[in-house]
C-alpha cells in the first residue's frame, strides 16, 4: 500500500478539510481506502483516471462509498473532460449512498450540459471550481445551485488567490 498524500481544502485552519488519497492500485476500482479512517482524514479523493475509466462506476458498491457514506465523508472524483458516464453514475451513487457527499472536482465539466437538471434532486452531490475556462465556470456557477458549489484551485497547477479572483469574479457576473 502506498502511503496517503493529503490535500487541503482553501479554508481557516480549523476548517481545513484533509483527504485521504493514494496512487491506484490495478484492481482496487482506483482508490485505496483504509477500512478505518484516522481521525484526522476527513475525505477521500480519488486519482486522476484515463479517459476510459470512470471512476464512480468503478468505485459505486465498493468499500470506498460504503466507508464513506457511513462516515458522511465527501469523495472527490476528477472529471474533467472526456470521462464517459461519469455523470450518470455520480447521480447514481449520489442516490444510493444519501450520506457520502460526491465531488466532482473541475466543475463537472464532463457532465455539465445535463448534470445541472439533477442536482437539485441530489443534495448530496457538488461542484468544484478548479477549472481554467472562463465559459465553463459561468455555466457551472448559473446552473448550478449556489450551495452545491465548492471552491477550489489545484494546486499546484493553479494558484489559490488567482482561482478565487476568479471564481469570485465569475459568480459576480453571473449573478
Amino acid at each position: 500500500m502506498t502511503s496517503p498524500s493529503r490535500t487541503f481544502a482553501c479554508l481557516p485552519p480549523e476548517r481545513m478539510i484533509a483527504y485521504m488519497s493514494d496512487t491506484p492500485r490495478k484492481g482496487d476500482g482506483g482508490m485505496i481506502v483504509p477500512r478505518q479512517s484516522s481521525g484526522s482524514k476527513s475525505g477521500i479523493a480519488t486519482p486522476a483516471v484515463a479517459a476510459t475509466e470512470t471512476p464512480t462506476a468503478a468505485l459505486s458498491g465498493s468499500f470506498v462509498f460504503d466507508h464513506a457514506a457511513e462516515r458522511r465523508l465527501p469523495v472527490l472524483v476528477h472529471a474533467g473532460r472526456g470521462i464517459p458516464a461519469l455523470g450518470r453514475h455520480s447521480v447514481a451513487a449520489t442516490g444510493r449512498y444519501p450520506g457520502m457527499r460526491l465531488i466532482l472536482a473541475h466543475a463537472g465539466i464532463s457532465d455539465l450540459s445535463w448534470i445541472w437538471h439533477e442536482a437539485p434532486s441530489h443534495p448530496n452531490l457538488f461542484f468544484d471550481t478548479a477549472w481554467w475556462a472562463p465559459t465553463d465556470l459561468q455555466g457551472l456557477l448559473a446552473l448550478v445551485p449556489p450551495g452545491q458549489v465548492l471552491f477550489a484551485s489545484d494546486a499546484p497547477y493553479g494558484a489559490t488567490a488567482m482561482s478565487a479572483t476568479w471564481a469570485l469574479r465569475h459568480a459576480l457576473q453571473v449573478g
